[in-house]
């Protein structure tokens, strides 16, 4: 799933940008960027955005 697919099933489970970075000790800024494929992040992030949205 590309990074636009992951931001859209965040969106429809009513995830704020605000939640994910308290989750992923990271900013806010950081994961709207990676979401818009500005910036990219860590893997381990990535993966730990991926599992969180999965989970919830």
């Amino acid at each position: 799933m590309n990074r636009w697919n992951w931001k859209i099933k965040r969106m429809s489970k009513n995830i704020t940008l605000k939640e994910l970075a308290k989750e992923l000790k990271c900013s806010i800024g950081l994961i709207s960027k990676w979401e818009n494929a500005e910036r990219n992040m860590s893997h381990d992030k990535a993966e730990k955005y991926k599992n969180y949205i999965e989970e919830k």
